[in-house]
């Protein structure tokens, strides 16, 4: 999806909780195995001990409304994503957020699905403001607080470690004020036949966790997996991802991608989900780097694109005038690829 107005990143910001748990004390513990530890690559994850989710967003959006020099009365439409419990049950956590915020004047609403909400949520906002006359300024949000006892951050999917965080992005059609990227482009695959691995073969429930907690994600993904047939996944997963950043690259203009493409940034999914399906394909673009932020975060589920986003404008990683692909995924399964380009940070 190439956007016919100018979509403007005006700021991106993350905010993680001071505590970590490392991978070493989890395992001395008994939390984690050896052979399971090594296909995440972990170091370390964050791990909020007394603030919410929603508290996260709402500091790494303040975070973000400063770094913008954005003021809470200008934002249009806030749009919150996250995918596991926000803190109360039957509520909108985005009308919380944009009432701590005083972005009084904006629409709140939320993008909940798999962990690749923050980045729908993100060209949700974009198609937004290059449709709605007179809306200028977007805030996206995304948060995380995978807590005990029902959630074992350690253990709850085979190749990954869940860390807790919050970000934020400002979104917005003016280029006036800091604006470290531009949106160039941004596109989604999708097969739907691959949404089995994250819901198994259990009975529809009438609550939440009622198989129990721990939830046990490694058996759900197990059966689903198992259904799919495992060259099938693989196979497809790598052509979704292949097809998906050239289509992206082309939509936002690269004429030549081995001087354009500065960097690649892949999801925050630990060793062997990198080594199956990612890195095959991002080594044939020639020249661009490949980057990966997940060994002191672990996976950040709804907030991985932000965050990468963040990691690439903290240390000014693209130069003026260069581009980023910035690949994410979500359970469904749902790939999308978000291309910048580099403006002055």
């Amino acid at each position: 999806m190439k956007f016919e107005s100018d979509i403007w990143i005006r700021s991106v910001a993350a905010w993680f909780p001071p505590r970590r748990e490392t991978a070493a004390g989890a395992l001395a513990a008994g939390r984690i195995d050896a052979d399971s530890l090594s296909q995440t690559g972990i170091v370390a994850v964050h791990v909020a001990e007394d603030t919410t989710a929603p508290e996260m967003a709402v500091r790494a959006a303040n975070i973000a409304l400063e770094r913008a020099e954005c003021k809470p009365d200008e934002v249009d439409v806030l749009i919150h994503a996250w995918i596991y419990y926000q803190g109360y049950d039957l509520w909108s956590p985005p009308h919380y957020i944009a009432n701590q915020l005083g972005t009084t004047s904006a629409l709140p609403m939320s993008v909940h699905q798999g962990c690749d909400g923050g980045a729908i949520a993100l060209q949700q906002a974009a198609i937004r403001l290059a449709a709605v006359p007179g809306e200028r300024t977007a805030l996206i949000t995304a948060a995380d607080r995978f807590a005990e006892p029902a959630i074992d951050r350690w253990n709850c999917q085979r190749v990954l470690v869940l860390g807790d965080s919050g970000t934020a992005i400002v979104l917005s059609t003016s280029g006036a004020g800091p604006t470290p990227f531009r949106l160039e482009a941004m596109r989604t695959r999708t097969t739907v036949e691959f949404e089995v691995m994250s819901r198994g073969f259990s009975s529809f429930s009438d609550y939440p966790l009622a198989a129990g907690i721990p939830l046990d994600g490694r058996f759900i993904s197990d059966e689903g997996l198992a259904r799919v047939g495992n060259d099938a996944f693989y196979a497809t997963a790598r052509s979704q991802v292949r097809t998906l950043i050239l289509e992206t690259l082309e939509e936002a203009g690269l004429t030549d991608i081995g001087t354009q493409l500065h960097v690649i940034t892949l999801p925050r999914l630990g060793n062997a989900s990198l080594e199956a399906i990612y890195y095959p394909v991002v080594e044939s673009f020639i020249g661009a780097q490949k980057i990966r932020f997940d060994a002191m975060t672990g996976h950040l589920a709804c907030c991985d694109l932000a965050a990468d986003m963040n990691d690439l404008y903290e240390n000014s990683i693209v130069p003026p005038g260069k581009y980023a692909a910035m690949i994410t995924v979500g359970g469904g399964m749902t790939w999308a690829c978000a291309v910048l380009r580099a403006c002055e940070y």
